[in-house]
């Protein structure tokens, strides 16, 4: 009989952690947030890919239904101006997310992680998830100017009547390494990352000094929050 009411139980949060909803807030910055009601602990996270309320709102919901008992707020940035007004709405938002909640953790995604790593620099959340994402924007600017069909999205935010270099110099500024940093920081990668490379990753990663972890296997881009291992490796890493 325990062993029914156990499974009966289970079978029940099961369905509720899958009908995470999330709701779409405008003011004074853009974001969906899911209907957790937990004073302690607030997730930021942001979504891969280019400016999209639909990714945002679906990145809350997988976000919320890894933790259910945590507000998760997706950001719905915009790219405006090379993506400067996606950094100033995500550390806007973190630094009043900080005001409201005692610990705030910033999980992001691909250019989500980037953004995610800008923010945490800024605003020193308690922790960081860069899943399939780059410190340097820079590299990845090079990268996207040497096989310009796979990254035409994300070029078009890239001014055409400026010379390359100065571009890159002007992103070199938003690439922050070789820093000290007060919170810890998961990276989670493919080795078959075919978007971001690794090796532009872990170059930049390894100039850190502080509390950092790489999770690393054989999965494309970007790694997938559908696996369940890693799943409960971020769960773990936010919790502990």
């Amino acid at each position: 009989m325990k062993r029914l009411i156990l499974t009966a139980i289970l079978v029940a949060l099961s369905l509720i952690v899958s009908e995470a909803k999330c709701i779409y807030n405008d003011r004074p910055i853009s974001y969906f947030k899911s209907d957790a009601n937990n004073k302690e602990l607030a997730i930021l996270a942001i979504h891969g890919g280019m400016e999209s309320a639909e990714k945002a709102k679906e990145y809350c919901e997988e976000i919320a239904r890894m933790f259910p008992e945590v507000p998760v707020y997706s950001l719905n940035f915009h790219m405006e101006d090379m993506g400067k007004r996606a950094i100033y709405e995500a550390v806007t938002l973190s630094q009043e997310l900080k005001k409201n909640y005692s610990k705030l953790v910033v999980i992001g995604t691909s250019f989500g992680g980037f953004l995610g790593w800008i923010t945490s620099n800024e605003v020193h959340p308690e922790k960081a998830v860069i899943i399939s994402g780059f410190i340097g924007i820079d590299k990845m600017y090079r990268i996207a100017l040497s096989n310009r069909e796979k990254y035409e999205e994300w070029l078009e935010i890239i001014p055409k009547d400026v010379d390359s270099r100065v571009i890159e110099n002007e992103l070199k500024k938003f690439s922050i390494r070789g820093i000290s940093i007060p919170f810890k920081v998961l990276f989670i990668h493919g080795l078959k990352d075919d978007i971001v490379p690794f090796d532009v990753l872990i170059d930049d990663v390894l100039s850190i000094k502080g509390n950092y972890y790489i999770f690393i296997n054989n999965e494309g881009h970007p790694a997938s929050l559908e696996n369940s291992f890693i799943k409960e490796l971020i769960r773990k890493f936010v919790f502990d």
